[in-house]
């Protein structure tokens, strides 16, 4: 969970991301990480990112990852106003009881069921807009370095991109 980490803190020192119980060992559970926090306050205004992500632990013979590989089976990456409301999210849970598994986004103000479709969302993607598109101000100078190499590390390793057909037959 050490890239993800790295990646809150491009953001805040002060958040850290927590790991649900027995979620650093391989049990074929699907496991989750979130805020201990809740979500991170981005701007003076009260606008908040929310982080939350499940996976499990899978052995893999790929001698570049080790014995061991972190699988994301969901994300939810949330921007919040200062009441809480949800502006925009990024979602892929094709696990969940949504008709819609592929990636996509909601804007709910306006148009709060439509799935709009997308690409697999990295956390570093979501922190990055924070940054460069909000204004978030950044929490460490090497933020745009640590954000490039953990993203390019995601792309690497990753096992589907576009395609969630991919993960879901992976996952089996």
């Amino acid at each position: 969970m050490t890239p993800l980490q790295q990646d809150v803190s491009c953001l805040s020192v002060s958040d850290v991301l927590i790991v649900s119980p027995g979620g650093r060992n391989a049990t074929g559970e699907i496991k989750a990480v979130t805020l201990a926090g809740g979500p991170i306050l981005i701007t003076d205004h009260g606008l908040q990112l929310d982080i939350g992500l499940q996976y499990d632990v899978i052995r893999t013979e790929d001698p570049d990852l080790g014995p061991y590989k972190v699988r994301t089976r969901a994300y939810d990456y949330a921007l919040r106003d200062a009441d809480d409301r949800t502006l925009v999210s990024y979602h892929w849970h094709p696990l969940g009881r949504s008709t819609y598994e592929a990636p996509h986004f909601h804007i709910p103000p306006t148009w709060p069921r439509i799935h709009f479709p997308c690409e697999r969302t990295s956390l570093e993607s979501i922190i990055r807009l924070c940054i460069q598109e909000i204004g978030a101000e950044a929490a460490r100078d090497d933020w745009n370095e640590v954000l490039s190499l953990n993203e390019g590390k995601f792309k690497l390793y990753r096992s589907w991109n576009a395609e969630p057909e991919l993960a879901k037959a992976r996952a089996s």
